[in-house]
């Protein structure tokens, strides 16, 4: 059980705690911090996942993945869209996306081109998958600029 410090709990702190009552109050205190003194920004759905396919089946995705990343990036709600190949595993697709809002999230899952590009990656042989969506109620840029 937390200790009650709620003379030292800020709005960010509370919010944060609200939504996720298990985090680490220390962490929660200082993210907080880092927010009132405007080193951090709030709210935003970070997806992070990698795609497995069978030898060759990545570069016959090429032009759908390219597609559907053009049009994603153009999705309201949508801060950042892309797919990778690994150095290391050339078969591996990563997935690395940030959204506004679950509701973004939602809308993309319905779109056109996201059917589109389903359809393709449903053709291809998929030897493993994992894909996860984390809540970033807090971030800061550590280096370079936009």
């Amino acid at each position: 059980m937390r200790a009650p410090i709620t003379a030292r709990r800020g709005r960010a702190t509370q919010l944060l705690l609200s939504r996720h009552p298990d985090f680490p109050l220390a962490l929660a205190l200082s993210l907080s911090k880092g927010v009132r003194e405007k080193h951090w920004e709030i709210v935003m759905i970070i997806v992070e996942g990698w795609v497995k396919l069978a030898e060759g089946e990545l570069d016959k995705l090429h032009d759908a993945a390219t597609t559907m990343m053009a049009e994603t990036r153009k999705e309201e709600g949508c801060l950042l869209y892309v797919f990778t190949r690994e150095i290391e595993n050339p078969d591996t697709m990563r997935i690395s996306e940030r959204w506004a809002s679950q509701e973004a999230i939602d809308a993309h899952g319905k779109s056109a081109h996201m059917a589109e590009f389903n359809k393709a990656i449903g053709g291809a042989s998929i030897l493993g998958a994992h894909i996860q969506a984390f809540p970033a109620e807090a971030g800061r840029t550590i280096m370079g600029g936009e």
